[in-house]
Parts: C-alpha cells; sequence; structure tokens
C-alpha cells in the first residue's frame, strides 16, 4: 500500500505536498523533508514532539507550516512546525476531571477539545484559544453559567458554535473555515427563544471571537438575557428555602409526636 492510499484510506494525514511525509504514523513517527531527488532528511519526530502519540497531521499549504496533534502521558497537544523542524507555535491541555472527551480535528490545521462547560479551539491561523464561554461572560459575569459546544461542522466552510443558558435560551453563532476568514465569526447571533437575529455588526464583516464577545455584551437582549437568568435563579433560591422550610417543619411535627 503506498504512502498516498494511506492517507486517503486512514484519512488523519492531511499532507497535499510531495517534499514531506511522516512515517510510522501509529508507532515512532517521523517527519521526512526532501530536499532534493534522492536526499532526504529527518526534521522532526516522537521524541522532538514530549513523546506524543500522533493523532493527526495537517499541512497548511498557505502558511508552509506542518500541525501535528496528539498526546502523551500527560497531557493532549498541538505542535506546529515548519518545514526546518522549527516550532512555530504550541498548545498543551493537561489531563484533568473537566476534559470530557480527546482532542479532535475540526478542520484542517484546526483543532478542538471540550473542558468543563466550555471548549478550546486552537488553529495555525490563531493564538486566539481562549475559552468562549470567559469571552462571552468578560463584561456580564451571569452569563458565564452558560454551557458551549461545537455543533455542525462544514468542512472547509464553518462550524456552528451552540451556548446553552439551561431551559432559559440557546444562542447560536457561525465560525468560518475558509482559509482567508479562519476562526473568524458571522456577525450574527440567533436566539432559541426569541427565534430571532441579533445583529452585531454589518453585512460582510468578520469578527473575532474577542470582538464578538464584546459587541454582543453591549447589545440590548444581553440585559434581557441576565434578567431572565437573575429570575430563574431567584425562583430556585425560593424553591429550595421553601424545601427546607418544609423539611425543618416535618422534623419538628415529628419531635412532639414522639414527646
Amino acid at each position: 500500500m503506498s504512502y498516498g492510499e494511506y492517507n486517503r484510506r486512514n484519512g488523519r494525514i492531511n499532507i497535499d505536498t510531495d517534499d514531506l511525509q511522516i512515517t510510522d504514523f501509529n508507532k515512532n513517527w517521523k517527519v521526512i523533508h526532501t530536499l532534493h531527488p534522492g536526499e532526504a532528511e529527518i526534521i522532526y519526530e516522537k521524541k522532538n514532539a514530549d513523546n506524543m502519540n500522533l493523532y493527526y497531521a495537517d499541512y497548511i499549504k498557505e502558511k508552509s507550516l506542518l500541525a501535528l496533534a496528539g498526546r502523551n502521558e500527560e497531557a493532549y497537544l498541538v505542535k506546529i512546525i515548519d518545514k526546518t523542524g522549527r516550532t512555530y507555535d504550541y498548545f498543551q491541555w493537561e489531563y484533568t476531571k473537566e476534559i470530557k472527551c480527546p482532542l479532535y480535528r475540526v478542520d484542517r490545521g484546526v483543532y478542538g477539545i471540550n473542558i468543563d462547560n466550555g471548549f478550546e479551539l486552537c488553529s495555525v491561523n490563531t493564538k486566539d484559544a481562549n475559552n468562549i464561554m470567559e469571552e462571552m461572560a468578560s463584561t456580564c459575569r451571569e452569563l458565564g453559567q452558560g454551557t458551549g459546544h461545537i455543533g455542525e461542522i462544514v468542512k472547509g466552510h464553518y462550524l456552528e458554535v451552540d451556548i446553552s443558558y439551561g431551559n432559559i435560551d440557546t444562542l447560536h453563532m457561525l465560525c468560518s473555515l475558509a482559509p482567508e476568514t479562519k476562526l473568524m465569526y458571522y456577525p450574527y447571533i440567533t436566539s432559541n427563544r426569541t427565534q430571532e437575529v441579533i445583529e452585531i455588526g454589518t453585512e460582510g464583516e468578520w469578527l473575532s471571537l474577542r470582538s464578538l464577545a464584546s459587541r454582543f455584551s453591549c447589545n440590548p437582549y444581553v440585559e434581557e438575557l441576565v434578567n431572565n437568568i437573575r429570575a430563574e435563579h431567584q425562583k430556585e433560591e425560593t424553591k429550595s428555602e421553601s424545601a427546607k422550610r418544609l423539611l425543618k417543619t416535618r422534623i419538628e411535627s415529628s419531635k412532639k409526636y414522639h414527646l
């Protein structure tokens, strides 16, 4: 079986250049760079990557960079290198109880991982791997309780980002995966509850995650959402206090009965 056939059949190595290849993908892997016909060198290998077991390899032609993603005994890793083997960027998530699923490939050079009540993304095209929930809640602490997850992924086009606030509302955003706008957001957010589009930008405008969060926090809808969240909290607190009083009353009644 040729290397090209292995690429297509395995679906985890995505290298569309003739001068790079990976050997022993599932074992002691090595990245080989062919300099001239008949002349090649090992530019990177498992021991250079903190002994990482390789899950994915993506070549990003626009930047001449190779993204390598996987895990070792302590963490999930994404390492991005150039054709000399020099590290261009590096991401790491140590194993914790908050990590709900392994590292996964969103698109070429874009990887995600679910952590606690949100998720993180990293990409060759951006260093912004902040938790989206923290960004959305940066100026409005009450919004920090939402649960974020990645929905449908349309390869090469966009991914859906959903944030749910219990039974109060779920917000939907679209994040671009096109090479020229990778991990930039459309200037619209939609709401399950209102079935309306919240416009936070102009037609054709692209927003970074930080800009999206900042503009959303200034939108009148946020005040309404916060008030609904507060009302729900108050309702739950009232129910809790009522249940506690009921328990105390029941215990006191029992004491009187046994006197």
